[in-house]
């Protein structure tokens, strides 16, 4: 069994030393790249989803983006930008992909006029484990029980009452800090 399989490694490698050599390989090789390449063009072309165009922005490095370029002061950063690209523009931070608004009208139509549209997020992989999947108040979705959760916590845990019976440990906390903090 041994002495077939090393002579059908012998007769492969020796027929493809052979075609290798040939004078119409390299044009053969070329045209089925390009043929392959086109392929794979059309593909990508016909049966991948179509994203929005997204707002210029600056060009970040592949994998870490823009990180590495984000000044200290993050506000004179943003203004930079925003003079190059305009009031709305992307930035990379690694994977993410985050808009900034730079504009205090387009401010407030992203927060207030248009803010059901805006209201729901991507929830981090830290939240999902350790919020039971991302279903608390804090993460969950605009919707009809995210109301509920929110008359909740006004109406029950937010209300006068329930401040007033934690006002002396609430005082004793801050004293705390503040004590740590001097």
């Amino acid at each position: 069994m041994t002495n077939l399989y090393n002579k059908h490694a012998v007769l492969a490698s020796e027929g493809w030393s052979w075609g290798c050599h040939a004078p119409e390989f390299a044009p053969l090789m070329a045209g089925a790249l390009v043929i392959f390449c086109c392929a794979w063009w059309w593909w990508d072309l016909k049966f991948t989803k179509i994203n929005p165009p997204l707002p210029p922005g600056p060009l970040g490095l592949p994998i870490i983006g823009n990180l590495p370029f984000i000044k200290p002061e993050l506000h004179r950063y943003f203004s930079d930008l925003s003079r190059i690209y305009g009031p709305v523009f992307k930035l990379r931070m690694g994977r993410v992909l985050a808009i900034v608004i730079n504009s205090p009208s387009l401010a407030n139509e992203v927060l207030k006029v248009q803010d059901a549209i805006f209201a729901n997020r991507d929830v981090p992989v830290s939240s999902v484990v350790g919020t039971f999947g991302g279903l608390n108040i804090l993460w969950r979705p605009n919707g009809p029980r995210f109301n509920q959760l929110r008359k909740l916590v006004i109406c029950e845990i937010m209300s006068k009452q329930s401040l007033d019976a934690c006002y002396v440990l609430r005082q004793r906390e801050v004293r705390r800090m503040v004590k740590e903090i001097h």
